[in-house]
């Protein structure tokens, strides 16, 4: 019979010529460094002692908890210290990790009589032989038994954790049933982008819909809408109202990101939002009337300095200066997180009483006119002729200009071309409401979106 090979409660293992005692070193993964571990602990304890995986609800929540732990360190990380990064504790951390699995491993497969055996090794090492043309002496020598064993037990259990941990956010967060591809982007959340989701949920088509649950910010500061078919002399922030009932009630839900870069590929469209990319067959613009210009310089610095996305690009000016240009009270959050990687914020807001008090924010005093710079961003210009040194300038604006939203993108001076179906130059791109061209109108807008909804519908019907 072969011998069975089997990871002993006191076996010692060498790795560069040091010595660690598993038992010693299990002690010290359950004792010393609970919220780094907190999770593999968790489920070690319940592999080892009881092997099962029924959790309380108390373990359940420190799983979670120790996850969202784990997830929040590593999006907070930046670019270490002098002094905090050690190659030698990072290779002895990963060493010790793979020996806590290799542990928990043998103990599982040893209660299934599974455990692994000598013959299992030296079928191994002949098929290395084979693979790499080597003899059974080398294959030994480059892969030892030791090696075997703590390859196999650990990824026995990294499986199951794998597994595991799959089922229990399932269980705890519900499996997700949004499409991978959904049939048509909307980017807007004005009356042109809710009368085209509104059209486009009635032919039941999966949508992806950006923009504000707070809807058009234009509507909102109308004093009296008069010639709104239907409602006499009604308020825009009335008329907000009931658009955000209108879409609860037709179950539409609104996703509060800013679409910073749209790129046709393979017949269809990636959308890049706050860092993450969503792919759909369409897309609608219904951004509004935007800005095609805005700041000298500013689309020639773009990726080089330039940036609209605090949370994707900000990362990369911890303790630098920045000039921030913040074009709404919603995106103050956004200056704060950039505050609290730079250096210094020298800010610009076009309304007043921002409700920002940071001791490295800055108030600029004339508006940007110019971004300086040739191969990089170098600061930024005001109206009024002074010059700020920066190494980055973030423009936190409600939209993109569709043209460098967009690229090839055909634009009829500041508006995007359409014909009468709402269709761009581009096969599968619509666009909707003020972003098309005068005049500004909520019910040439909420006209235009449904045309343009019917348009995508025959679209996707002639592309299956």
């Amino acid at each position: 019979m072969s011998e069975v090979l089997k990871i002993k409660s006191r076996a010692v293992f060498l790795f560069d010529h040091t010595s660690l005692d598993l038992s010693e070193q299990i002690d010290a993964f359950r004792d010393e460094d609970e919220g780094a571990d907190m999770l593999l602990t968790c489920l070690y304890n319940q592999t080892v002692e009881r092997s099962s995986f029924e959790l309380d609800e108390d373990e359940k929540k420190t799983v979670l908890d120790g996850a969202e732990k784990k997830i929040r360190e590593i999006e907070a990380m930046q670019e270490p210290s002098d002094g905090d990064c050690d190659l030698k504790t990072i290779i002895r951390d990963s060493q010790l990790g793979m020996l806590k699995a290799a542990a928990a491993g043998c103990m599982l497969l040893e209660k299934e009589g599974r455990l692994l055996t000598q013959d299992d090794y030296e079928n191994e090492i002949g098929k290395r032989c084979s693979w790499l043309n080597i003899s059974r002496q080398q294959a030994k020598e480059e892969y030892s038994q030791l090696d075997y064993m703590l390859e196999n037990y650990s990824d026995h259990y990294f499986g199951i954790i794998e597994a595991y941990i799959g089922d229990l956010m399932k269980q705890t967060y519900g499996e997700s049933t949004e499409p991978k591809v959904y049939d048509v982007a909307i980017i807007g959340a004005g009356p042109a982008g809710l009368s085209a989701a509104l059209t486009l949920k009635l032919h039941n088509k999966s949508i992806l819909w950006f923009g504000s649950p707070a809807l058009s910010d234009k509507v909102e500061k109308s004093e009296k809408i008069a010639n709104y078919p239907g409602l006499s002399k009604i308020s825009g922030r009335e008329l907000n109202r009931h658009f955000r009932e209108q879409i609860a009630d037709a179950g539409l839900k609104l996703t509060d990101k800013m679409v910073t870069n749209i790129t046709s590929l393979n017949g269809q469209y990636m959308l890049l939002a706050d860092n993450e990319i969503y792919e759909a067959k369409t897309v609608l613009l219904a951004t509004g009337a935007v800005s095609a210009k805005g700041f000298e310089n500013e689309l020639e610095l773009l990726g080089r300095g330039v940036s609209y996305c605090a949370t994707c690009d900000g990362f990369l000016y911890k303790g630098k200066t920045l000039v921030v240009y913040c074009g709404s009270k919603r995106y103050e959050h956004e200056v704060e997180y950039l505050a609290g990687i730079a250096k210094e914020v020298y800010l610009f807001t076009p309304y007043k009483d921002p409700g920002l008090e940071l001791p490295n924010v800055k108030a600029l005093g004339a508006r940007i006119r110019t971004v300086k710079g040739e191969a990089r961003v170098e600061g930024v210009q005001l109206v009024d002729g002074t010059e700020i040194a920066a190494d980055g300038v973030f423009i936190l604006r409600s939209a993109v200009a569709p043209a460098t939203l967009l690229n090839g993108l055909e634009m009829d001076g500041p508006h995007i071309a359409v014909d009468r179906d709402n269709k761009t130059n581009m096969p599968g791109c619509f666009a909707a409401g003020d972003c098309t061209g005068r005049p500004y109108q909520l019910t040439v807008a909420m006209g235009e979106g449904n045309t343009a909804a019917h348009a995508i519908v025959e679209y996707l019907s002639a592309k299956k």
